[in-house]
């Protein structure tokens, strides 16, 4: 006899399986921090001394000067919580080190008014003479009107961002060993560019909120959720992120209109 079950099963202890929820495990990433999810959050009173990897990896991201500590905050847009940079010198080190050709990278940010010309969401430096090597990391430039790699800006084809805490689905998909990355903003592709820059190498240091600790390009705004796969995800699954991430963060009416998941989030 076959015993087949679906729907939400409410199973002992309250735990509650639903065969329908996708999420970011599927994809076997190299990274994964949710704000969303409390238990992966350590506080210092209101600031961040560490956001756990839930990837199953331990790359956590930590600081333990409390003067450098970013602000947790539990409405960060659309009731949702979201680590909050202050521009200034907040940032998390990254307890991570990736030197692979290909990555897929996405993060939900918001930016504040405020903040430095040049502001880092996630940056990798170190490893060549101390030269920030940074795809798929990126920044964003230039006043806030661009945003992309160290070397390679977005300059043209790019996306404005607002700094009134609107929150974003930011994409990098790197590719190294062919010299191509694409930027997708919110499901769309709004960039495309030919670049040799490298990922990090021996001895890096990653940073969340600042290209560097002690630098001037702190990132004045929100990061919720930040997703890295050591690989180029097929489209129907950098999709399913993108579906994902919408509508846990309430940014399906910015997907394009056809995405397959505007409507109804990405099932396993």
């Amino acid at each position: 006899m076959t015993l087949k079950i679906s729907g939400d099963i409410t199973l002992r202890n309250g735990f509650q399986w639903n065969e329908t929820v996708w999420n970011p495990s599927m994809l076997s990433p190299a990274l994964w921090l949710d704000a969303a999810d409390a238990s992966t959050v350590t506080l210092n009173g209101s600031t961040v001394s560490q956001w756990r990897d839930k990837s199953g990896n331990s790359r956590h991201a930590s600081q333990a000067t409390a003067a450098y500590q970013p602000t947790y905050t539990t409405s960060a847009y659309n009731g949702k919580p979201g680590i909050e940079f202050d521009g200034t010198s907040d940032n998390l080190a990254v307890n991570y080190n990736y030197t692979g050709n290909q990555a897929t990278v996405y993060a939900v940010v918001s930016l504040l008014a405020g903040g430095p010309e040049t502001q880092w969401v996630f940056s990798s430096y170190g490893g060549l003479a101390g030269t920030p090597l940074v795809a798929p990391m990126w920044a964003i430039a230039d006043q806030i009107n661009d945003w992309g790699t160290y070397t390679d800006k977005f300059e043209s084809g790019g996306v404005t961002l607002t700094e009134d805490g609107t929150p974003y689905a930011l994409g990098l998909v790197s590719d190294i060993s062919n010299s191509v990355l694409d930027a997708y903003t919110n499901g769309s592709r709004t960039a495309q560019i030919a670049t040799s820059a490298r990922f990090s190498g021996a001895g890096a240091r990653n940073y969340i909120g600042a290209e560097v600790e002690g630098s001037n390009r702190y990132l004045k705004g929100r990061v919720s959720e930040i997703v890295q796969c050591e690989a180029v995800l097929p489209t129907i699954d950098r999709q399913k992120l993108e579906g994902y991430l919408a509508h846990k963060w309430g940014l399906t009416a910015s997907l394009p209109a056809g995405h397959p998941y505007k409507t109804v989030g990405p099932t396993p």
